[in-house]
Order: C-alpha cells, then structure tokens, then sequence
C-alpha cells in the first residue's frame, strides 16, 4: 500500500520527512504483521526523532484500519536486491547480493513459455532438453538475426491467430493456410496440413546432407533441440538448414502459399556465404569447416544451382581453438 494512503486518513501528517528517509510504502513499518516500534525504524531510516508524534498518530490510525496481511508482510516478500532497489535496507551487502542470486538456482516451472509448450503438445519436454534448446546455437552460427528468430520461437512471441483471438475476440483464431484449425503455435508451425510438404522437403535435405535418414520432430525444428549424441559438425550442418526453414516460413506468414525446396537451398546458400565471410575475417573452427564442406558436397551432387564463389571454402581460412 503507498505510503500516501495515511494522508488520507490523517489530513494533518505529513509524508515528506518519511519518504526522504526511503519509506515509501506502508508495509515498511510492519514486521511479522506488526507494526514496528519507533526506535527501530527510525535507526533503519536515519529519521528525526521529531517524527514521534506522526508515528503515534500512525499507530493510533493503523489500530483501527488494520491494513491487509499481504501488504503489512510486504518486507518479507521482498528478496534482498529489492529491498536495495526500493531503498531500504538490504540485509546483506551488494555484492554478496549479486553473488547470491548468481548461485541461486532457476526456478523453471514459473517459464509461461515452457508450460504452453508442454500444454499444446500433451507431453512434457524434460530440463536438460531445455537446457540443450537454449544453448544450441552456441559455435553454430555467427547471425545475431539467426538467435533473434531461435529465442522468438522458443518464447512464442508470434501473435498467431489463437493469441491474437484471445487479445481480441472478434478475429478469428482459425488458421489462414488451412482456414479451419485453431492457429496455435504448434499448428502454425508444425501441424498444419498445408505446411508439411515443406518440412518433407526439409527431410529430404537434411537426410541428404548427413546421409542418413533423419526423423523430424517439433523439437528438433522449431524448439532447435538437437537429438542425443549428434556430431558437432552434423548438428551445425542441421541447424543452418532447420533456421533457413523457419526463416522462410516467417517470409511467409500470414500466406496460403508455403516456402519451396529452391527457397530453401538458396536461403541455406546465403546463410553459408554470411558464415563464410565471418570466417574469413574472425577465422572459424572445424565443426564449421566441416559442415560447410557437407554443405558444398549436397549442393554439387543433389541440385543443379550454382555454389556462388565466395560460399567456397578457402584456403585463408584458420582454424582457432
């Protein structure tokens, strides 16, 4: 409750001299439910013993407008570094604060993003393949743009026809491929019937690419969580070609048409000719050099297009540690 609440109820106390000592909300003068006795706050706050009378008329108030629990335990549900934020008196210093809530270990079943995952695919998705789901465009890519995308689709901050429905119910919450399914975020991406030949082309390329057939999964395509005990050099080769996808399909948002299989191999191409450049520059490392060479290998013995020049590997190309 803000502290302005009490000029309401006693027209002649002043808040001034309490807010210069950092006392802002009316929860600040209780402890364990009770109201703190004068001393105390005034040693916390550094106020002038002056303000005894106010806080008896405080005193005499609250006793008869007993303020809500929730409000008067206000200081106990506030962690430490909110207490230094609202200027009042942590109990431990800054940097043990810091260091605390470096230790302190994620607390996953607050992630919204997480639970509506889970709810939409009627199965839940265990930490450590989370945990892979966060991390596992690190040595990948070099593209900020690459990372945006991956953290758009990871937290769902697509406005797909459902969202959009529940925001505003007069739009409809259909799909605008197929027009009669509820457009969540799975269907949209995933389930949709009029999208599937495009991750069958996925399929095609990726199994080509790692010469081996390769089972898609929303976890794999659009959650980026690599399959167990996956290479290096053939989880970075999946990856440009799983992004590139979900680039193109962000292209066509809001379309009845979907992404073709040349779209696909020329956005993968661009994003090779971008990494190419980057290492020319900044050096690479193996894992990348081998999979642009998986790469280079698909497009000259599956498809007719042309490798531009600069997507080569190339000689001045160093390996860094």
């Amino acid at each position: 409750t803000p502290l302005e609440v009490l000029t309401t109820l006693i027209p002649t106390w002043d808040k001034k001299p309490w807010q210069q000592g950092g006392i802002t909300e009316v929860g600040q003068l209780y402890e364990g439910g009770k109201l703190r006795p004068f001393p105390d706050i005034q040693r916390e706050y550094n106020l002038s013993s002056r303000l005894i009378f106010p806080y008896l008329q405080i005193k005499s108030c609250l006793s008869q407008n007993k303020p809500n629990a929730n409000n008067a335990n206000a200081r106990e549900q506030l962690s430490e570094f909110e207490l230094l934020c609202t200027h009042r008196k942590p109990l431990k210093k800054l940097i043990s604060i810091n260091y605390s809530l470096l230790l302190q270990k994620a607390d996953t079943t607050k992630d919204t993003h997480i639970q509506s995952w889970h709810s939409e695919l009627g199965r839940s998705i265990t930490k450590d393949k989370w945990d892979k789901a966060y991390t596992s465009h690190r040595g990948i890519t070099s593209c900020a743009t690459h990372l945006e995308l991956q953290r758009k689709l990871l937290y769902r901050w697509y406005l797909v026809p459902a969202r959009i429905h529940h925001m505003w119910p007069q739009s409809t919450d259909k799909c605008w491929r197929c027009g009669h399914q509820r457009g969540t975020m799975t269907h949209v991406w995933w389930t949709c019937e009029n999208i599937k030949p495009f991750w069958h082309e996925v399929q095609n390329v990726i199994s080509n690419i790692v010469r081996t057939q390769v089972t898609l999964t929303l976890e794999l395509c659009i959650l980026f969580i690599p399959p167990d005990g996956t290479a290096k050099a053939t989880w970075t080769a999946m990856y440009h070609v799983l992004i590139s996808a979900a680039t193109l399909i962000a292209r066509f948002w809001k379309q009845v048409a979907i992404p073709t299989r040349g779209l696909l191999i020329q956005q993968v191409t661009l994003n090779w000719v971008y990494e190419t450049a980057f290492a020319n520059q900044f050096g690479t490392k193996k894992h990348l050099k081998q999979a642009h060479v998986m790469w280079t290998d698909f497009l000259s013995n599956h498809t007719t297009q042309t490798v531009p020049k600069e997507c080569l590997p190339t000689s001045t190309q160093t390996d860094t540690p």
